[in-house]
């Protein structure tokens, strides 16, 4: 499987910087480098974290790879940045400086590939100017990562089969907030959201492995769930005033892997 993350981490720049985006970037960088998070290699990995996401190097990269015969069959695409919605109620993403980027373009950009969008930005109908984002909590760290080769391999390709179980152009977008509202931060995890996210991910895999102390199953969790769990805390955190919400481009009701956890047993020590 051909499968290709795009990590846009956009500061805004200026005096005012969201600073706190670069530990989400580094949180999510870790996750998904660990076993749990699908064993994702470097090479899988495309870091834009200085205001320089450009779709069309994105159109030119995937229109390569297809004619190369060998696309991407799964995109992972996490934005955290500022955001609005325009008068014609379009989403966009301000990938740098007074540069938007439509989710719309964005969506058909990649629209013959299996898609998940992970969006922490403000979807206001009108441009927010947010403070700066002062974060220093890191749920994972490179001591995470710290398992042997061969239970990395097992996560991995199990994590590949629950994505080839997926309607084969399923695009899936999870948001941080709905309609017309702000994304909240606070001066120390950074975006509200993301830091959910990330807790509910950590809390739900200490929770498998403790299952798995007692019994010989192995477990996987949606990005659906994790949404949910995330979406509930999100709510009671801002008083009401973000509600993570969804959007799905098919019926289908297959959802994307986002942790694996495989029993104990099948981690092969390499002493």
């Amino acid at each position: 499987m051909v499968r290709k993350i795009l990590l846009i981490i956009s500061d805004g720049g200026g005096n005012s910087p969201l600073r706190g985006v670069h530990i989400d970037k580094e949180n999510f960088l870790n996750f998904f480098k660990s076993p749990e998070g699908g064993a994702w290699k470097d090479e899988e990995i495309n870091v834009f974290d200085e205001n320089n996401f450009d779709l069309q190097i994105l159109k030119a990269t995937d229109l390569a790879a297809r004619l190369d015969k060998q696309p991407v069959d799964f995109y992972l695409i996490v934005f955290c940045g500022h955001g609005f919605t325009d008068e014609n109620n379009q989403i966009h993403f301000e990938v740098r400086p007074n540069t938007s980027l439509k989710l719309e373009d964005l969506l058909s950009t990649v629209a013959k590939s299996r898609c998940l969008v992970i969006a922490d930005s403000c979807r206001a109908i009108y441009r927010l100017q947010e403070g700066g984002r002062i974060a220093n909590q890191r749920l994972f760290s490179t001591i995470d990562e710290a398992r042997n080769v061969a239970y990395a391999k097992i996560c991995r390709d199990w994590y590949n089969y629950l994505i080839e179980l997926t309607p084969s152009t399923m695009q899936l977008v999870y948001f941080s907030n709905s309609y017309n509202e702000t994304a909240d931060e606070n001066p120390r995890d950074g975006g509200v959201y993301c830091h959910e996210l990330l807790t509910a991910t950590k809390r739900k895999i200490n929770e498998k492995h403790n299952l798995q102390k007692h019994d010989d199953k192995s477990y996987y969790v949606s990005i659906d769930d994790i949404h949910q769990e995330a979406a509930a805390t999100v709510i009671n955190k801002t008083k009401g005033r973000q509600h993570p919400d969804i959007y799905l481009n098919c019926r289908s009701k297959s959802r994307f892997p986002f942790i694996v956890v495989p029993h104990w047993q099948l981690q092969i020590d390499e002493d």
